[in-house]
């Protein structure tokens, strides 16, 4: 991790209690403030996680699809 330069968390402080109403008392809360966003600009930004694209379903296929009247795969009527 590289030290950030004194004049860039300096400054980034200052506006920050600036911001605020420039309350006193509060320098050290202003000063981690200013290195953390300092830092979290400067880290190495990672990739965005892209999401899964939702897939499209193929149409669902019946169980037992009707059969054809009179086709061969019928079975024949039994005898009364």
């Amino acid at each position: 991790m590289s030290t950030l330069p004194h004049h860039q968390v300096s400054e980034r402080a200052y506006h920050l209690w600036q911001a605020e109403g420039c309350q006193p008392g509060d320098d050290l809360r202003y000063w981690l403030r200013a290195e953390a966003e300092l830092r979290a600009e400067h880290s190495p930004a990672k990739a965005p996680v892209k999401a899964a694209s939702p897939r499209k379903k193929a149409a669902a296929k019946p169980k037992n699809p009707p059969r054809k009247k009179g086709s061969a795969t019928t079975s024949p009527a039994s005898p009364t």
